[in-house]
């Protein structure tokens, strides 16, 4: 079977994908993200539409899936940082691990980027896990490079995260 990879926005009605894709990456990479498992995880399923229909409804933030023949196999938060400084900003990149290493991770970025420039956008900046080699490499392949900006990770203080940034 042919495997068809899709970069997309999340649908209006795709609350619940995004609850269990955000849940499946904050079990699987805890250093990875601001917030813990155990504490979203507490969220209700208000909360958790709330905060979807904002940002899929909004001109100034998106989520972004990665699909396999028509399975959302990974995630991103696309946003306006500062519209006055033209600075963006994404988060929250997760591949499930068995679609890693097959290019839908570039394609995600590719397309936030894209959406960035849309927007009339410059600069884009996000935090990584400085102590993630992989995660470094991949985005250092694209463009990206650490500021110098770092401080502890809230949600897990022990891993240090570093501000990475590209000109669009």
């Amino acid at each position: 079977m042919e495997t068809i990879l899709e970069i997309r926005p999340a649908r209006p009605s795709e609350w619940k994908t995004l609850k269990e894709i955000r849940l499946q990456a904050l079990q699987d990479s805890p250093e990875s993200f601001g917030e813990r498992y155990q504490d979203v995880i507490q969220k209700d399923d208000d909360q958790w539409q709330q905060d979807f229909q904002k940002a899929v409804e909004s001109e100034h933030q998106d989520i972004l899936f990665a699909t396999i023949n028509s399975v959302v196999v990974g995630m991103l938060f696309v946003f306006v940082r500062d519209q006055r400084k033209k600075i963006g900003g994404i988060g929250g990149l997760w591949i499930a691990p068995n679609h890693r290493q097959k290019g839908s991770g570039r394609q995600i970025i590719e397309t936030a980027l894209a959406w960035l420039k849309s927007k009339g956008l410059q600069t884009v900046t996000f935090w990584s896990n400085t102590t993630n080699e992989a995660s470094t490499k991949f985005y250092e392949k694209l463009g990206f490079s650490y500021t110098g900006i770092e401080k502890p990770l809230e949600s897990a203080p022990n891993f240090i995260i570093g501000e990475m940034k590209k000109e669009l």
